[in-house]
């Protein structure tokens, strides 16, 4: 049997330094479940176990996915003084220079990062590690073992960049990889290690004509190389070593079946995909598993098999919704990252095309329901949720034993994915709205309907540029619209900036041209006064009240709320009252910069103060994280008018700011937020928006908006840019006067419309701030 990729780098690796030959033939032959099992019997705890064992204990947890044992073992050995002291019982001295040792050990907790997808923490400690590497001038070190521990963290730096979307930040570390060499006798295995992570890196680029170059490198016929053995392996899988071997060259496999694909080679990529679905060994490694489903489904429709295709989509999105971890592991090692979005968007697609309307609805509610449980896939609680918390910790153990590569996982897999399925239905029942935030549930069409008024519609968009749709929802029926979003993205960028130039006109052409493409198909269609917009993607970013149609804003024909997703409506809040406190207005709170100083939030707040009696006003070096946390349970309404800084890559670290003291650090982060309790019937949000300008996925508004309506807010009113002050408090002091009389969605229309006939009609006055959730 071949030796895997990595195991050769840890032979690499162990050269010049001394390690059990039992231990170190077990791990040859992929058996770390059995070096963990020898080692920790024989050792209680970290301190007793030898150095020359800790180089097999540590990559051996990382290899069955034991992640917080490989974390724990990995600062313990880089902790260690200096493994150039060590001597042991019976062994020759054993000498690993520091820096060497060093750069190994943080190359695989960079690719531990990588695989959690926390892509810019890898990106940093791949450098750390080169950089460690590269400073090594020691006459110990052995040049080729040296250039077998660079090609990791380029690698990593690589993919980070490509997987941020700044593909071409990566090009110097690919060309420093591809010039990596060394001339010796043993030099094949160092090459096949850098061919293999040049091969990742083409793929993860989707260069897949290259893939396959580096793919058919010495083998005439790399299909038949992989799929053979696999055959062989549906039979005779008896062993974890068999097992892991076959996890090895499953997504091998993959990435060589997709390359065929991509290509054009139909054929072959059928018969690697085929191969792929018949061997149980993918049962536990879900990202290529729902990978393998989808193209296989394209090629059925390809081949006029609709049925099949469909079936294969529900199958795949039925293995993505059975796990909430973005833990890739298998996947990243070849170098691939799926969106599973994309999956959601082909069934939409190919359900529409089979006139299933409904259906259709309920896998676009579901794509973005899953869109926010991956969001949300590293945070281990929430708020209010005590009484889940056991079958949150079950239903964590049940997916781990999913993603465990052992004989006894494989053939227990369609247990435990049915035992999932049934503690996540216990949850939901439980818990239901913990349970929204990390599962996918059902979705109940007719029930979701009756929650919209008489007077209200629901247009939930949903798809991509090359296939967008408008479901139509009322009380009575679902329709679709097919959309043309070839250039969405760039024409809503376009108005925005527009929108932005108050000396200009130049936002009438740029509004009216989004209003053709996304309202007008649907005019005929929209009879209620009210409506509720689902945005997706860079939608999110789009001012609605102001698209325009020549001659009106959809302000002034309609009464529009926004949500999330149209599921959300299960879980809007009304708040009970509770204390005299009606109002906790915080502004302008001291930064300890004079540049982020906001006198105009500082003025709107006490303005705001005489308009709502019994309110808390609190400005500058009051204004602080927790006197927002004391009263965020206690009052109706909570007005921030401060700095957020919003964070596309990492939607969950986007923040307020406000000022921090012993408790708080002044940080309010969208994570953060999924831990309060709020008892609020409308949160307002005036804020100077920095990083908010590009049009993005929209996870980092999602994240904000379902943080607060989680946390108990029933509305939220936020600004998608800051407007000039006069016109800020012109709009809130007419906000919160309307509320008197009026509900929130009302309030705000009123007052938008009172800044544009009253004050400044250009619609970078008034458009900014949307209404999100109940609209009561």
């Amino acid at each position: 049997m071949r030796l895997p990729g990595l195991v050769i780098f840890i032979f690499l690796g162990l050269q010049g330094c001394v390690s059990s030959p039992t231990h170190m033939n077990k791990f040859s032959e992929g058996n770390y479940a059995e070096v963990v099992a020898e080692v920790t019997g024989s050792h209680q705890t970290l301190d007793e176990v030898p150095l020359h064992k800790l180089y097999l204990l540590c990559p051996a947890y990382y290899e069955i996915r034991e992640y917080e044992k490989f974390t724990e073992c990995a600062d313990y050995v880089l902790a260690h003084p200096d493994p150039g002291t060590e001597f042991y019982p019976g062994l020759d001295f054993t000498y690993v220079n520091k820096l060497e040792f060093q750069g190994y050990v943080k190359s695989y907790q960079a690719k531990m990062l990588l695989e959690f997808t926390e892509y810019e923490q890898a990106y940093k400690l791949a450098g750390k590690a080169y950089t460690l590497l590269k400073e090594n001038t020691s006459t110990e070190v052995n040049e080729g073992r040296l250039l077998s521990y660079l090609v990791a963290p380029l690698e990593v730096q690589a993919l980070s960049l490509i997987y941020r979307n700044k593909g071409a930040q990566a090009q110097p570390y690919i060309e420093e990889l591809s010039e990596l060499n060394y001339y010796s006798p043993g030099r094949s295995n160092f090459l096949r290690i850098k061919q293999t992570a040049l091969g990742r890196i083409y793929f993860a680029q989707k260069d897949y004509a290259r893939a396959l170059d580096i793919l058919r490198q010495d083998i005439s016929d790399p299909l038949a190389a992989l799929v053979t053995p696999l055959i062989l392996m549906v039979e005779n899988v008896s062993t974890d070593a068999d097992v892991r071997e076959g996890a090895l060259r499953t997504p091998e496999l993959y990435m060589l079946s997709k390359s065929y694909f991509e290509t054009g080679d139909i054929n072959k990529a059928r018969q690697g995909f085929d191969t792929l679905l018949a061997n149980p060994i993918i049962n536990s490694l879900g990202e290529i598993h729902w990978a393998t489903l989808k193209d296989r489904a394209v090629i059925s429709w390809q081949q006029q098999a609709p049925d099949e295709a469909i079936e294969m989509l529900r199958q795949a999105v039925e293995i993505i919704e059975s796990q909430r971890s973005t833990i890739r592991s298998e996947a990243y090692k070849i170098g691939f990252v799926g969106d599973k979005q994309a999956v959601y968007e082909l069934l939409v697609k190919y359900l529409l095309a089979q006139n299933r309307i409904g259906d259709a609805f309920v896998y676009a509610e579901k794509a973005k329901a899953r869109a926010l449980v991956d969001m949300l896939a590293q945070k281990e609680s929430f708020a209010r949720d005590s009484a889940a918390r056991a079958g949150l910790a079950e239903l964590a153990e049940l997916e781990s034993q999913m993603q465990r590569t052992t004989v006894a996982a494989i053939k227990n897999s369609a247990r435990t994915r049915g035992l999932i399925l049934r503690q996540r239905e216990a949850l939901e029942a439980q818990a239901p709205e913990v349970a929204s935030l990390v599962s996918v549930g059902n979705v109940d069409t007719r029930a979701l309907q009756q929650q919209l008024n008489d007077d209200e519609q629901l247009i939930e968009f949903f798809g991509n540029s090359e296939a967008l749709y408008a479901f139509i929802v009322d009380r009575e029926q679902i329709t679709v619209k097919h959309l043309n979003g070839r250039g969405l993205a760039d024409k809503i960028s376009r108005f925005r900036q527009d929108i932005m130039q108050t000396n200009s006109n130049a936002w009438q052409q740029s509004s009216k041209a989004v209003h053709e493409t996304l309202i007008e198909p649907l005019q005929s269609s929209l009879t209620a006064d009210k409506l509720v917009i689902v945005p997706h993607g860079p939608l999110h970013y789009l001012p609605f009240a102001a698209l325009f149609d020549g001659a009106d804003f959809m302000l002034e024909q309609y009464s529009l709320r926004v949500l999330p997703s149209a599921s959300v409506m299960a879980y809007l809040k009304t708040p009970q009252r509770s204390g005299q406190t009606t109002m906790l207005a915080l502004g302008n709170p001291a930064l300890g910069d004079p540049a982020l100083d906001l006198p105009g939030a500082q003025n709107e707040v006490r303005a705001l103060g005489d308009v709502v009696p019994e309110s808390v006003v609190a400005v500058r070096e009051q204004a602080t994280e927790s006197l927002f946390k004391r009263y965020a349970a206690r009052v109706p309404v909570l007005h921030i008018a401060s700095h957020g800084e919003f964070n596309p890559e990492e939607p969950l670290s986007s923040r307020l700011l406000l000022v921090g003291d012993e408790s708080n650090d002044g940080s309010l982060t969208v994570g953060e937020l999924y831990d309060l309790e709020l008892n609020s019937e409308l949160v307002t949000l005036s804020a100077c928006q920095t990083g908010l300008g590009d049009v993005q996925s929209g996870d980092d508004v999602i994240g904000l908006t379902r943080g607060f309506l989680f946390a108990g807010a029933a509305n939220i009113v936020a600004s998608l840019w800051m407007v000039d002050d006069e016109a800020t408090a012109r709009l809130m002091v007419n906000l919160y006067n309307n509320l008197q009389s009026q509900d929130k969605q009302q309030s705000l229309r009123n007052a938008q419309l009172s800044v544009k006939n009253n004050y400044q009609a250009h619609p970078y006055y008034w458009a900014a701030f949307q209404l999100t959730g109940a609209g009561r």
